[in-house]
């Protein structure tokens, strides 16, 4: 880098203007010091958008759902800090949550009233950071399977990330709750972001029509959507697609409908909703189409939300660490 110039980098949603200033600027007046600086600055602004023009801080209200009500409460303290729900394919009416953090051997089924049906073991002995659940079908070979993901990194640590791939497994019927289940197997799908970057994620979105996996990072200012494709090794670790940068401030959760015809994305404050046309690539959507705002009461660390079964609507839960009860609230299709 010669000295006296300016050099300006974009990293996820932001750029960063490195300024070296030696010499041969400093004997400049104090005047086209700055005249030089912010037309550099400015210049390089304007080359580098982020967004590509797109705003949502103006984005119409969705009409598609009612306010939410609660619907019940997760008692017990198995759920210490919840952190992602996804409906249950094999068992209908029913939703997979599981604990956040590195330690997550366990997820757990529970209804829509936050009664706890059965725990799955996991043959997992630790985690790094586990934030966000899916359920999705095969169609090759119907199997569902529930995809646990392995996102967090709050201090940039982790070069590889993974999601848990488990066959789901079905709950017998007429016995005592909470059943003990086993999982079938798990393979673990390893990937890495583009360029060796260490970033931070909370939100695994699976498109039922194509397989592919979405991750949502999150950060303050905004995020950053890459594509996990279809199919996903188990035997390798594969680097995600960057796709595209959203204005969206600490996305904590999102979810996919189980016709793979609406999306959400949760954050602290708000969710945001997508409807996918027929026939188009829910990726192509996220990307060209401005989302609506759902009317929306932000929890206490609000970190999960998922679409009933049936698409009558969806859940929403917190996180709320250390409590011993989590409200379960549903947003119904009007």
């Amino acid at each position: 880098m010669p000295v006296g110039s300016v050099e300006f980098l974009p990293h996820f949603g932001e750029g960063t203007l490195k300024i070296h200033i030696g010499l041969p600027l400093q004997k400049l007046n104090t005047m086209k010091q700055l005249l030089f600086l912010c037309i550099v600055a400015f210049t390089s602004n304007c080359q580098t958008d982020p967004f590509k023009g797109r705003d949502f801080s103006n984005i119409a209200k969705s009409t598609t759902f009612a306010v939410g009500t609660k619907t019940g409460t997760i008692q017990g303290g198995f759920v210490k800090e919840l952190s992602g729900l996804a409906a249950s394919h094999r068992n209908p009416g029913t939703y997979w949550t599981h604990n956040d953090g590195k330690k997550v051997t366990e997820i757990y089924l529970i209804d829509s009233l936050g009664n706890h049906l059965a725990t799955c073991k996991l043959p997992l002995s630790k985690t790094q950071d586990c934030e966000d659940i899916a359920v999705g079908v095969d169609p090759k070979t119907g199997i569902s399977y529930v995809y646990l993901a392995d996102l967090g990194d709050n201090n940039s640590a982790f070069p590889t990330h993974y999601i848990y791939r488990i066959p789901e497994p079905a709950m017998p019927s007429g016995l005592l709750f909470p059943q003990m289940l086993d999982a079938e197997s798990t393979e673990t799908l390893a990937f890495q972001y583009p360029d060796g970057e260490r970033i931070n994620a909370e939100t695994l979105l699976f498109d039922p029509n194509t397989q592919d996996m979405y991750i949502m990072t999150k950060a303050h200012g905004g995020a950053t959507l890459f594509r996990f494709p279809y199919p996903q090794k188990a035997s390798e670790t594969t680097t995600l697609e960057r796709l595209s940068n959203f204005p969206i401030d600490l996305a904590t959760a999102g979810d996919v409908s189980p016709d793979g015809s609406e999306v959400l994305i949760k954050t602290k404050k708000k969710i945001y909703y997508w409807k996918v046309p027929t026939g188009e690539n829910l990726g192509d959507v996220l990307q060209k189409n401005n989302p609506e705002l759902i009317p929306y009461a932000p929890e206490t660390q609000g970190e999960a939300v998922c679409f009933n079964l049936w698409g009558g609507g969806f859940f929403t839960s917190t996180e709320q660490a250390k409590s011993a009860q989590q409200p379960l609230f549903f947003y119904a299709r009007k």
